[in-house]
């Protein structure tokens, strides 16, 4: 296992329980091991076994079971990465769409970038100017329309905001009210 790790190549042994030295090998009396790792662009992955026992049999893992066994683990390394890679997007794709609706897209990008590239919680000095809206009689207004017709009204309000606001590579810090 150890130079499967280190070497990233299959290894094929006739004395596994002797060279690997895991108990439950030698409690099988397995006698024939193939091993080959689960190599992706990103490192290792890990590395899977083919073992064969003394007690079933005289068949042998010959060099044409290890080739298969390597190609196998290939296929197996590009799932496995190709799922993490999947599963990493969706997140990213989640994040970004929760976000999108407090910044523009510039600040958005640089958003994202700055907390996968190390620099999160760092900030940096800039001149910004900080507006607080209010929507006058507010509460009357809550008071006198449905709860639809008062969604409405906020609907036309963040229509008309919030795009001006990014346009202008501003920032909705929140929504309250």
């Amino acid at each position: 296992l150890d130079r499967v790790r280190a070497e990233r190549v299959a290894v094929l042994t006739e004395d596994a329980a002797g060279e690997i030295g895991s108990l439950s090998l030698v409690d099988e009396d397995v006698r024939l091991c193939a091993c080959v790792p689960l190599n992706a662009r990103s490192g290792s992955l890990g590395a899977l076994y083919a073992v064969r026992s003394g007690k079933r049999g005289d068949r042998t893992l010959a060099r044409d079971d290890l080739e298969y066994l390597s190609a196998f683990a290939a296929e197996a390394a590009v799932a496995i990465e190709n799922t993490e890679l999947s599963q990493r997007a969706q997140k990213e794709g989640e994040l970004r769409e929760r976000l999108a609706r407090f910044f523009p897209p510039t600040a958005l990008q640089h958003v994202l970038t700055s907390t996968s590239d190390g620099d999160a919680g760092k900030g940096r000095a800039t001149r910004a100017a900080i507006l607080f809206a209010d929507i006058r009689n507010y509460t009357g207004l809550g008071r006198r329309l449905s709860s639809s017709q008062l969604a409405g009204v906020l609907d036309r309000y963040y229509s008309a905001t919030v795009p001006e606001i990014f346009a202008r590579d501003g920032v909705v810090e929140k929504f309250i009210g």
